[in-house]
């Protein structure tokens, strides 16, 4: 089992509320990236939520899955790497990867996700770090063996979550993909625009 971890717990103050809520072609962003995992085939995601926690948690009322999870991260506004600790605390013991994805990497569609399940399952190491590739480029999410979880719940809240990937560089394989849509970051409002254009193009 792959577990996908979206993160949706910050405030987003560059664009004015949090980045879960913003409306791709009419669609809360976090609903519409669980729809896109839901259309790859993941059988467990697991949803961080904090500011607006109850706001965030609404757009995913009429998803109507019993494998979505929605935590609430009290702690949020002390970073996002207690938000990652948040959602591998409920990391089913089965299994056996967990995808760490930013909510802000707006524009991840489910071709991109079966592309890392494809790639896991190839996996001769049981260590493996997969990342999506575009040229020389990396994006998100990044999939983990589950037996990393340890070292992210080990981190202090002033350590970013990127310290556990960087220690294991050597393990790190770059999954090839079609786009950029794994490389694209929600940040401002004129990458709220951009989005926009692309998705409703």
């Amino acid at each position: 089992m792959i577990v996908h971890i979206i993160l949706a717990a910050g405030a987003g103050t560059r664009v004015g509320q949090p980045k879960g809520l913003l409306s791709l072609g009419g669609v809360p962003l976090v609903a519409r990236l669980v729809h896109e995992s839901i259309a790859a085939g993941t059988q467990a995601i697991i949803v961080v939520t904090g500011a607006q926690s109850h706001a965030v948690a609404g757009c995913l009322q009429s998803v109507g899955s019993d494998f979505v999870r929605i935590i609430e991260n009290k702690a949020w506004e002390l970073g996002q790497t207690s938000s990652i600790r948040t959602g591998l605390v409920q990391l089913p013991t089965n299994a056996t990867a967990f995808m760490i994805h930013p909510v802000d990497h707006a524009l991840v569609r489910s071709h991109h996700l079966r592309s890392l399940f494809n790639a896991w399952e190839t996996q001769e190491s049981p260590r493996a770090i997969l990342r999506p590739q575009f040229g020389a480029n990396f994006g998100h999410p990044v999939l983990f063996a589950s037996g990393y979880a340890p070292e992210f719940l080990a981190l202090a809240d002033h350590e970013p979550g990127h310290t556990v990937y960087r220690r294991h560089l050597r393990e790190v394989v770059g999954v090839p993909m079609p786009d950029d849509g794994c490389n694209f970051d929600l940040d401002t409002p004129a990458d709220l625009a951009e989005a926009t254009r692309r998705v409703c193009s």
